[in-house]
């Protein structure tokens, strides 16, 4: 489900490839939502054998009267999500910092990415920078994780978390639909509508208002794909996976060549915060 215009997704393209590697129409299928449709909790566990990179995104947008959609802005900036065929974890966060040009002592905006890689199979977190190394260093960190923190990146990563959309059905009209299963990106996933209607009157609104949340799921890949929330006449966002490659850089699970490795075995704290951003792994 693509619906950027395509002059405006060539510009997010290009910028794109600077930092980072480089849909289909809903079904519209009356079938019932059977026990099946959803995801049963599972323990954390290292899914291997369905490696793949993609780009995680949220953005907004308005649906027009002919049926269209228009790109509105972004509520956040997207980023990188890969997972070899071993089970190892790659995340890549971009980030807004000041730096200074070579010449001058006038700081200026940059931007720079923030990597880490879990290895299940090692229990540790390699973190690293990706940009201009005169500014940022050369450093590779290795740190070795506890029993802890090894399930809590294990689950942040593996578990699907609780849909958290629970509509006042006391006050609402709710009906959940099976859209059956849909290819997007080269992923199946099969998708669950959930239609709310709020009568008349309801928060001081003088006529009925109707919003949908809509989930895909993959339980091959372990992964949500797309979530779509609010309003089919109105604004809707719009948060999934895109440009999913179900063969990714293998090279790029691995640190930099040619710069200093640092090993952290005894102070586990620093890999806090790789394991805080694991938490936005899966689309919500």
């Amino acid at each position: 489900m693509m619906v950027l215009r395509k002059s405006t997704a060539i510009t997010v393209l290009l910028v794109s490839t600077v930092i980072f590697w480089a849909g289909a129409s809903r079904a519209q299928s009356g079938q019932s939502v059977d026990s099946e449709s959803t995801p049963a909790a599972q323990p954390p566990t290292v899914v291997s054998g369905h490696p793949f990179s993609a780009i995680s995104f949220v953005m907004r947008v308005r649906n027009l009267p002919d049926g269209k959609q228009k790109f509105v802005r972004y509520d956040n900036f997207p980023f990188q999500i890969a997972r070899d065929s071993q089970g190892r974890i790659r995340m890549q966060q971009v980030k807004a910092i000041w730096c200074p040009p070579p010449t001058t002592l006038i700081f200026q905006p940059c931007f720079m990415s923030a990597v880490f890689v879990f290895d299940p199979a090692e229990r540790t977190i390699t973190d690293w920078w990706e940009g201009d190394p005169e500014y940022y260093g050369h450093g590779i960190v290795i740190v070795r994780l506890t029993d802890e923190q090894v399930e809590s990146l294990e689950t942040s990563t593996s578990v699907f978390p609780e849909d958290r959309y629970h509509p006042d059905e006391a006050v609402a009209r709710v009906s959940k639909e099976d859209l059956g299963e849909q290819m997007i990106e080269g992923v199946r996933a099969r998708g669950i509508r959930t239609t709310v209607t709020y009568p008349a009157g309801y928060s001081g609104n003088p006529t009925s208002i109707t919003s949908i949340h809509e989930v895909w799921i993959s339980k091959e890949m372990r992964l949500i794909v797309r979530v779509v929330d609010g309003n089919p006449q109105g604004e809707e966002t719009i948060a999934g996976l895109e440009h999913i490659s179900l063969d990714p850089d293998m090279g790029a699970f691995d640190p930099p060549p040619g710069r200093k490795i640092w090993y952290d075995r005894k102070n586990p704290l620093n890999a806090t915060w790789a394991i805080e951003y694991s938490r936005n792994w899966f689309v919500k």
